[in-house]
């Protein structure tokens, strides 16, 4: 029923034109033609400045998903770092009750300030040997 309304409303009022927009049509085409180019030169070089844009939506969606929920992530497994260590700690700790909670709290703390200080110390190792490396780059040449 749609295709029929559309057919009839074309033969009614597009076709009857047709003849009389072809001869302004001769006049504008090359405008029209250099627009056209001009906008495709225009996405051109947008792609080229933020190749983001052709990115397939569902990955950049991934993307921009995960870098929202980092903080949240990183929270909720250091959460579950320091539960997990200080479970082990407990386990590990003589004693009973409120002593045995509090050697537990101590040595946990201990051990997350080690391994905090560990993670650290690699990280500025890692950063001090890229540096070097941009260094002696930038002087040989």
């Amino acid at each position: 029923m749609s295709l029929e309304l559309a057919d009839q409303s074309y033969a009614t009022f597009a076709r009857p034109l047709m003849p009389l927009l072809s001869r302004p049509y001769q006049y504008v085409s090359p405008y029209v033609h250099k627009a056209d180019a001009l906008a495709d030169s225009g996405l051109s070089r947008v792609e080229e400045t933020f190749p983001i844009v052709k990115t397939p939506t569902d990955q950049l969606k991934g993307k921009i998903t995960s870098t929202v929920y980092m903080p949240v992530r990183v929270a909720s497994e250091s959460k579950d770092y320091v539960a997990r260590t200080w479970e082990d700690q407990y386990t590990h700790t003589d004693g009973a009750g409120l002593f045995r909670a509090g050697r537990a709290m101590l040595s946990t703390g201990l051990v997350v300030t080690s391994d905090s200080l560990s993670w650290l110390g690699q990280f500025l190792s890692a950063k001090k040997e890229q540096s070097k490396q941009v260094v002696n780059e930038k002087t040989s040449q």
